[in-house]
C-alpha cells in the first residue's frame, strides 16, 4: 500500500509480518530480508504506532545500526514515557554501545515504576558486577534480582542457570558472589534434576570455589547423565590434576584424546589442559 493508505488492518498485518520475519532470521540478522522487513514496516502509516516503531528499531539492532536503532527507541519513548519496552531496549542497545551511564537511567526509569523489574535488575546487576563497585552492593543488587526471578520465574531453571553462568564469571572467585550463584544453579537442580548441562556449570563454580571433590561428584554426575557431553569430561580432568592426581588425569586425557578427534590436542581446553600437566 501507498504511503498513509494502509488500513487499520493493513497496519496490525505489516507489524506483525515485520516481526515474524524479525524473530525467524535468528542470531544471524535479517541479512537479505532486510527489504521484506523495512517494506512491512516502513509505510508512513506506522510511524506513531508503537509496535511498529519497536519493530524497527530491533530490526536496525539486529543489523547493528544502533544510531538508527536509537532514533526509533527515542521516538517511541517521546511518544509514551513510561512504555517500559522501550526503556529496557534502548537500556539493551546502550549497553551494546558500552554507554553503561545511558543504560543505567533507563533502568532507573523502568524501576521507578517497577521496582522489581528482572530485566532492569538483571541490566543494573551486570553493570555493578563489571564496574569498580563495592562487594556490598554488588551482594544487594544480586539478592534484589533472586527475589525478582523467584516472584517472576520460579519454574525457570534455564533462566537460573544462564543468571548464575553469568555472574560466575564476572566474580573474580569472590566467595559472596559465587555462594549467589551456586544458590542459583541450586534452585535450577531442583527443577531439573537430571540436567547434565546444570551439574557441568555447578562442578565448574565449586572449582572456583575450591571445593575440588564437590566439583569433582558435579562433574562426574553430568558425565553419567549424557556421556557426550565434553565439558563435564574436560573438568573431571581439570579437577583431577588440581588434586594432584596426575597419572590419572594423564590417561584420561590420552583417552579423551584417542576418542575424540574433532576436540583433540589443538583444542582450547586440551591444550590448556595440557599445560598443567
Amino acid at each position: 500500500a501507498g504511503a498513509n493508505h494502509l488500513t487499520p488492518v493493513q497496519m496490525q498485518a505489516s507489524v506483525v509480518a515485520g516481526w515474524v520475519e524479525i524473530m525467524s532470521a535468528g542470531e544471524g540478522g535479517p541479512g537479505a530480508n532486510g527489504n521484506t522487513i523495512m517494506a512491512y514496516l516502513g509505510d508512513s502509516s506506522l510511524d506513531r504506532d508503537l509496535e511498529a516503531i519497536m519493530a524497527r528499531a530491533r530490526f536496525h539492532e539486529a543489523c547493528k545500526n544502533y544510531d538508527a536503532s536509537l532514533d526509533q527507541l527515542n521516538q517511541a519513548i517521546a511518544l509514551q514515557s513510561w512504555y517500559v519496552p522501550a526503556l529496557l531496549e534502548k537500556a539493551k542497545v546502550m549497553m551494546s554501545t558500552k554507554d553503561w551511564d545511558q543504560a543505567l537511567d533507563m533502568t532507573s526509569r523502568v524501576l521507578n515504576t517497577e521496582h522489581d523489574n528482572l530485566f532492569a535488575l538483571r541490566i543494573v546487576a551486570f553493570c555493578t558486577a563489571t564496574r569498580q563497585s563495592s562487594p556490598t552492593e554488588l551482594d544487594d543488587q544480586l539478592m534484589r534480582l533472586i527475589r525478582s526471578m523467584d516472584k517472576y520465574e520460579p519454574g525457570n531453571g534455564l533462566l537460573y542457570c544462564n543468571t548464575a553462568k553469568l555472574f560466575a564469571r564476572l566474580s573474580g572467585r569472590k566467595q559472596d558472589v559465587l555462594r549467589h550463584t551456586t544458590g542459583l544453579l541450586e534452585k535450577a537442580l531442583r527443577l531439573e534434576q537430571d540436567s547434565s548441562v546444570f551439574h557441568t556449570e555447578m562442578g565448574y563454580q565449586q572449582t572456583l570455589m575450591g571445593n575440588l571433590q564437590a566439583a569433582m561428584d558435579s562433574y562426574r554426575r553430568g558425565s553419567q547423565l549424557d556421556d557426550t557431553n565434553v565439558m563435564a569430561l574436560h573438568g573431571m580432568i581439570h579437577c583431577q590434576i588440581l588434586m594432584g592426581d596426575y597419572d590419572d588425569a594423564e590417561q584420561q586425557l590420552e583417552f579423551f584424546k584417542a576418542i575424540h578427534d574433532d576436540d583433540g590436542p589443538g583444542s582450547p581446553m586440551m591444550t590448556f589442559l595440557d599445560g598443567l600437566l
